[in-house]
């Protein structure tokens, strides 16, 4: 199980299978795998594993900044890495994985680290792509949308979702 917890993203491995014991050394349980990155990200809202074998978070930055990221840790190699500003001022906060096409679908918010005005006047959902680490699509679901609150892929590719706004309270989108 991996957990990404505030401040700092840090992201820890447990196994339920074993007695707890918090520490870095390899048989701690949950043993803690550091930051997600170097002070960008910095409150984790949202976790993905599967594409490329990967553990994906999303997060706000760190207090002052704009643009939270998409990051990962690779188990295999001890890899880490994150794509900032994947909208420009807006914090990844919802992820999915849409299996059928070999993407991961985010949701954004306008929001940015603590003590920051939002730049962004909308949110939106984007489609990245996991292989040639870039984004390729990008769309706000209804006009007003400040904050995709979660996003779901269904096995035959639709994405569902709600999100909340100036105009937008809780509403479900596809």
């Amino acid at each position: 199980l991996y957990i990404c917890s505030y401040p700092a993203a840090m992201l820890s491995v447990y196994d339920p299978s074993k007695p707890y014991h918090f520490g870095s050394e390899p048989n701690d349980n949950p043993r803690d795998l550091g930051p997600m990155d170097e002070h960008i990200s910095y409150r984790p809202r949202s976790m993905l594993t599967g594409p490329l074998g990967r553990v994906w978070t999303g997060s706000y930055p760190n207090y002052g900044i704009w643009g939270g990221p998409l990051a990962w840790y690779d188990p295999r190699t001890g890899e880490k890495k994150s794509y900032r500003h994947v909208l420009q001022d807006q914090s990844v906060v919802a992820l999915a994985w849409v299996e059928s096409v070999g993407l991961i679908v985010g949701g954004t918010s306008i929001g940015g680290g603590s003590g920051t005005q939002p730049k962004a006047e909308e949110a939106a959902l984007f489609l990245w792509d996991p292989v040639k680490e870039e984004k390729v699509w990008q769309r706000a679901p209804r006009v007003g949308t400040h904050w995709i609150t979660s996003v779901v892929a269904a096995p035959d590719g639709m994405v569902y979702g709600t999100a909340h706004g100036r105009s937008v309270r809780g509403k479900i989108f596809q």
